[in-house]
């Protein structure tokens, strides 16, 4: 919930920014148009299997919530996020060497998924028989973003740093749910004699292996960021500018009739812009 109410403050902290300082959008004038291309690190805070097939559209997932999976036997979790922006960058008149980009995001081929097996640290099962489960989604997202920087030129060499938002939905996405389950179970014969009754005789028992695989679909979502952010441009022939940019920040992440979950961004992306004027 703090991670939540802080990206509401910085939200509104922006939007009033905007509508206090800044000039009315008709004097503004596009300097930069260009194209970007990265990885999003957008991790789920308290990703787990469960999370995850609730984001689905079935309904039943009994088969699924009765493993014998706890924490201690999560492996591992990922949450990755190829991402390409289009976006325009424009002067913001009465605020020098400030910078407003404001474009498009996609996503195709975000992955999300957690991992759990039945290993100790030395490589042995923790019970007879090997067990895991495996929990993946791929989904894809558009949306719209905007941020404000404030530019440094060295030379060829300009040096970025400011901060915005960005806000998307997620749609056409599906789930794969696999894993290996060793059951036990009592013989069918339910009737014990008197002698096993005196003598306390249990049951025999038998252990056998259930291997599963599925498919399923996800939930459309709501997302939104707010982020820090830094970068680096090189300026070729005074028209063509090559740059990094990192970002770091937190958002959330809505599911329709689904979770709700906040998230932390580590983001990496290169870009391309073409300068319109200098």
């Amino acid at each position: 919930m703090k991670n939540v109410l802080l990206v509401a403050v910085a939200t509104l902290f922006s939007c009033s920014l905007f509508a206090q300082n800044l000039p009315i959008p008709t004097a503004w004038k596009v300097k930069k148009i260009g194209v970007s291309v990265g990885v999003d690190r957008d991790m789920i805070n308290n990703l787990d299997y469960n999370y995850l097939l609730q984001t689905t559209t079935t309904s039943n997932l009994d088969r699924f919530q009765n493993l014998d999976i706890d924490e201690s036997n999560y492996f591992g979790g990922v949450c990755e996020n190829p991402q390409f922006r289009v976006a325009a960058t424009l002067e913001v008149p009465g605020l020098r060497n400030t910078e407003l980009n404001v474009g498009l995001q996609g996503t195709t081929g975000r992955y999300d998924g957690v991992y759990y097996n039945n290993y100790n640290s030395d490589g042995t099962p923790k019970n007879d028989g090997y067990e895991y489960l495996s929990v993946t989604s791929m989904t894809s997202e558009i949306g719209l973003e905007s941020s404000m920087t404030k530019r440094v030129s060295l030379g060829f060499i300009n040096l970025y740093a400011g901060g915005g938002t960005n806000l998307g939905y997620s749609f056409g996405g599906h789930m794969d749910v696999s894993g290996h389950q060793n059951i036990t179970t009592v013989e069918q014969d339910m009737d014990r004699s008197l002698r096993d009754i005196g003598g306390n005789n249990t049951y025999e028992t038998s252990t056998y292996s259930d291997a599963f695989e599925s498919q399923m679909e996800l939930k459309n979502s709501f997302h939104q960021r707010v982020f820090a952010q830094i970068g680096v441009g090189i300026v070729v022939r005074k028209r063509l500018e090559i740059g990094l940019d990192l970002r770091r920040g937190i958002g959330y992440r809505a599911v329709f009739d689904g979770p709700f979950r906040t998230t932390q961004l580590h983001s990496a992306a290169l870009s391309a812009r073409w300068i319109l004027r200098n």
